[in-house]
């Protein structure tokens, strides 16, 4: 009897270790993608991992425009038509229909996880989704591959237990400043939207981390954005 208590409070504790708080989140700041990744790995399951690099061609607004003081562009058109995907890096991209030497790269990387994951009910009782849009181009007048603002990481969490969702709840809220709320469509649910300013812009404007927290029954969301506007 007493075998099998302390093998429950062994189950009970590692469940409670497994699960995520905010603070923990928190620390993946400054971390790549694939530390994140590394990290989670540790304590979740890792229930699919995608890459996909994407090439796509540029042209020059007519009449061509160029950023103030520097030979970017500040204006292009890209053809998705003859857009080249691939899931490992390609050195010498070939399109079919354009013979301009100038394009952009992207790299979206998304990577999920999950906490008491239940292979055959595909059910768990927590999701974890952490995803990344990397962009690069050579539009400017050197010809030069550079990397451009794409879509940093997310990390979307979704709980089915109550009771961390209101931990994590109520550690967003110690932590973080709560903006506003924020209705996409009359019934979709609406969000409770948090921030942490991190750094002012040479606009005046700051980027920092975004946070979005809504119910859906019987789950419960959470969406933290690294380096991101709108947190105003």
């Amino acid at each position: 009897m007493r075998f099998i208590f302390s093998i429950l409070l062994i189950s009970i504790s590692q469940i409670c270790y497994s699960q995520i708080t905010f603070e923990e989140v928190l620390d993946y700041e400054k971390k790549p993608f694939k530390e994140i990744q590394a990290a989670l790995f540790v304590n979740y399951t890792n229930i699919k991992d995608y890459k996909m690099y994407s090439y796509v061609p540029l042209k020059k607004c007519n009449p061509p425009e160029y950023a103030k003081d520097s030979c970017q562009w500040s204006c292009s058109e890209s053809d998705y038509s003859d857009e080249v995907e691939s899931k490992y890096p390609i050195s010498n991209v070939y399109f079919k229909k354009n013979s301009n030497k100038y394009y952009e790269t992207r790299l979206a990387q998304e990577s999920d996880f999950a906490d008491n994951y239940n292979s055959v009910t595909k059910k768990a009782t927590t999701f974890i989704y952490v995803s990344e849009l990397k962009k690069w181009g050579n539009d400017n007048c050197q010809n030069e591959m550079r990397e451009k603002e794409g879509l940093p990481i997310s990390i979307e969490i979704q709980f089915a237990n109550p009771d961390e969702w209101k931990n994590f709840k109520s550690s967003v809220t110690k932590n973080a400043t709560f903006l506003d709320t924020y209705q996409m469509m009359k019934d979709s649910p609406v969000q409770f939207r948090y921030s942490i300013l991190r750094n002012k812009t040479v606009s005046g404007k700051w980027k920092g981390i975004l946070i979005k927290l809504y119910e859906t029954s019987p789950t419960y969301h959470a969406v933290i954005t690294f380096n991101s506007w709108g947190v105003e």
